[in-house]
């Protein structure tokens, strides 16, 4: 999209939230970057964030998880308006979790991994509440043999482009055991770039076009799978098993050890989709991924984010097969920082 396109659109956008409002709209930004849904609305006294969903469900969707989410917690925004494709929320505000977790040291970073925890605990608890957990409108999520499958793909497929050995993981029984989890309600896409912290410095969440009915432990998953994520995965763990309560798990051994093998299998996809990246178009650099919320094709986070998951294997009865796996690929992401030609790890048979 050229300026003048990015331009024209933004005008239009201002003058239907305008009219939406029934408010006056003195100026029009973007949060993240031109290339994103969002877009804050600057009024007399006060912003708001409307979002473009051309996807008539997910926008449905969005709209619906605010309207029955927001009268009971206070961690998600309010919907203010909605006509076609846009939606209109209240402005939790515009520091990013993602950046403020990058700037703040090792103590002040357990206290975010502890808020965010809360939070995503709070909106889930509210879902329940609210009936969300049993919403036939909300699509499963996490439950699905197929899901899983491509999980397990993507591992052996970056096994292969490494030159190891397959990972030794029993399919059938990892297929059975993710597919027996308590369903609940799933957010969706709990990476930190979709929240920012509040005037008081508490973790809020956007972006609701993702949420379903599946094991909360997901929404977990995508925040310790998150590659700007700073908090080690076993101390992530610890915290997420120091908030749940029984509205939670009535087993919180099991749900943890069910939430670190999810972790594993989904590592894999995740640090596929990176790789992917940096071969098209090459690796970019750490501010412009947590300025621009874009996924992090930088070759250290793509290595952390392969040495999370060789941890968490390590740990993982189910799912140990794949620890080697990711000792491997965090050795060759650093060798093919070194070596910016060699390009078989970042295009591994299968990872399309």
């Amino acid at each position: 999209m050229t300026d003048g396109e990015t331009e024209a659109e933004a005008a239009e956008i201002a003058r239907r939230a305008s009219k939406l409002l029934g408010r006056r709209v003195l100026r029009i930004t973007a949060p993240a970057a031109r290339d994103q849904a969002s877009w804050r609305i600057h009024l007399s006294d006060a912003t708001v964030i409307v979002t473009r969903r051309p996807d008539p469900e997910r926008a449905a969707r969005e709209r619906l998880v605010l309207t029955r989410l927001a009268p009971l917690t206070d961690a998600v925004p309010r919907l203010l308006a909605a006509e076609g494709e846009l939606t209109i929320q209240s402005d939790l505000g515009r520091d990013r979790l993602s950046v403020a977790a990058h700037r703040a040291d090792i103590r002040q970073r357990r206290i975010l991994a502890q808020s965010a925890v809360a939070s995503i605990l709070s909106v889930q608890r509210a879902a329940v509440t609210a009936g969300l957990a049993d919403e036939p409108a909300l699509p499963a999520v996490g439950l699905d043999a197929q899901i899983t499958g491509r999980r397990l793909d993507m591992i052996a497929a970056l096994a292969h482009a490494l030159g190891a050995e397959p990972p030794a993981m029993d399919r059938t029984l990892v297929t059975e055991a993710m597919a027996v989890a308590p369903a609940g309600f799933v957010r969706g896409d709990c990476r930190a770039g979709n929240a920012v912290l509040d005037a008081a410095g508490r973790v809020r969440w956007f972006d609701f076009e993702d949420a379903g009915r599946g094991p909360g432990a997901e929404d977990f998953v995508r925040l310790i799978n998150d590659e700007t994520w700073p908090v080690p995965p076993e101390e992530m763990l610890d915290i997420i098993a120091a908030g749940l309560d029984p509205r939670d798990t009535d087993d919180p051994s099991a749900y943890i050890a069910d939430l670190r093998a999810r972790a594993v299998l989904h590592a894999g996809g995740r640090l596929g989709r990176i790789l992917r990246r940096a071969h098209r178009e090459g690796w970019q650099s750490p501010a412009d991924i947590l300025r621009r919320d874009r996924l992090g094709a930088h070759p250290a986070m793509a290595a952390a984010l392969a040495d999370r998951a060789a941890q968490l294997a390590a740990a993982c009865p189910l799912c140990h097969g794949a620890a080697p796996v990711f000792v491997m690929a965090g050795r060759a992401v650093r060798a093919v920082w070194k070596e910016p030609k060699s390009d078989e790890i970042a295009n591994p048979p299968g990872s399309t």
